[in-house]
């Protein structure tokens, strides 16, 4: 799991290649955190070794120690968008340089769409809620410590001693556990690989049954919609629980969840809801805080991408492993958002056409085959 991040402004283009000595630009943007930027434009790939933290679905979350000022950068942590950044590693191990350049505009694009999402969210978030972030791409030194982090899929052989990269350049934040709270449901799917017999049957139903409240008509929750809810996000138990207790904390769950249904209807992107601290709420003093840690996936998913999927499951068509990606997500962001309202008791509603006519069962088994 990539610990909690509070990221800091994006400024998009490519690096010069490093060379010694070198001095922080006069002029800085007004936009850009001084004291961030200047981390990032000291990375200096001859001297400092990326030591890695963590490991996301999509980012490697490392730190850099100066050898001459340990405690320079300690509250500054890196993160590399591996999902891109790999295919810059496989396209070099293959001596393709026109591939790599290729790749290295194409996370540029990716650099700047990036940035419109997240001035996109601060209008329905709020600003303090939606990570700041500063990003570039740079010259990283292939380091084994790197190469070790991203198996299986990359290995050292054939590799330059350095390659352009996306980094992402933020602020270590400590959230306190005990007032920090996940908003997060893993993909309900995935768990059936861990039931037999009885208790799969069981889950299956809950599954179905689950699903068509979700995906159907807005509707007054009954006692026995909100079990089945919880059955098919057991995560969300322990912030249900705490909204019923806290006045305070309620009123932050419910602005939140109404910005979210209102931003996916509004937008069309599909928020990744998926992973752990992804979104919090945290308390701060007497207030409680939403924190949008890391909700915006590395893929551009959005609800509309769901449709020609529905029209494959209506048809009796196969879904391929892109359908797949679209689908899972994009299911759990609809499931997760209406299951939260509903039992909060929110009139707010994520719809999409046609979804409610395919069978729950439908989903359940085309999807669940690619998560076992």
């Amino acid at each position: 799991m990539e610990q909690a991040l509070r990221k800091e402004e994006v400024k998009t283009g490519i690096a010069n290649p490093i060379k010694k000595p070198r001095e922080l630009p006069a002029e800085i943007p007004s936009s850009i955190n001084p004291t961030l930027y200047k981390a990032l434009w000291e990375i200096l790939p001859e001297e400092h070794g990326a030591t890695p933290l963590a490991k996301g679905g999509e980012h490697l979350v490392f730190e850099f120690v100066d050898p001459e000022d340990k405690s320079k950068h300690k509250n500054v942590v890196y993160k590399i968008n591996f999902i891109d950044s790999l295919d810059v590693v496989d396209a070099a191990r293959r001596g393709n340089l026109k591939e790599v350049d290729r790749i290295v505009r194409d996370m540029q694009q990716a650099m700047a769409k990036r940035e419109s999402k997240l001035n996109e969210m601060r209008k329905y978030f709020g600003f303090s809620a939606v990570p700041v972030q500063y990003a570039a791409i740079k010259q990283l030194p292939v380091t084994p410590q790197i190469i070790e982090a991203l198996k299986p899929r990359t290995q050292t052989g054939g590799l330059p001693k350095e390659l352009p990269v996306w980094i992402t350049v933020q602020r270590k934040v400590d959230l306190p556990p005990e007032d920090t709270h996940s908003i997060n449901g893993y993909y309900p799917e995935a768990n059936f690989k861990y039931k037999k017999g009885v208790h799969l049957a069981q889950a299956e139903e809950e599954y179905d049954a689950a699903h068509r409240t979700l995906t159907g008509p807005a509707q007054k929750f009954s006692g026995a919609d909100r079990m089945l809810c919880l059955a098919m996000f057991p995560e969300l138990k322990e912030v249900l629980v705490l909204a019923e207790a806290n006045p305070a904390f309620r009123s932050k769950l419910e602005e939140f969840v109404h910005a979210l249904i209102r931003y996916s209807q509004e937008t069309g992107i599909s928020l990744d809801l998926a992973g752990h601290e992804n979104i919090v709420i945290t308390k701060k003093g007497e207030a409680w805080q939403l924190k949008m840690m890391d909700a915006l996936s590395a893929r551009d998913i959005r609800l509309s991408q769901l449709l020609p999927v529905i029209e494959k499951m209506r048809t009796d068509k196969a879904i391929d492993r892109v359908d797949f990606i679209y689908a899972v997500n994009i299911l759990n962001t609809i499931r997760l958002a209406n299951a939260l309202a509903g039992m909060l008791g929110m009139p707010d509603r994520i719809s999409l056409p046609g979804l409610i006519e395919i069978p729950a069962e439908k989903w359940r088994l085309a999807l669940g085959s690619y998560l076992r």
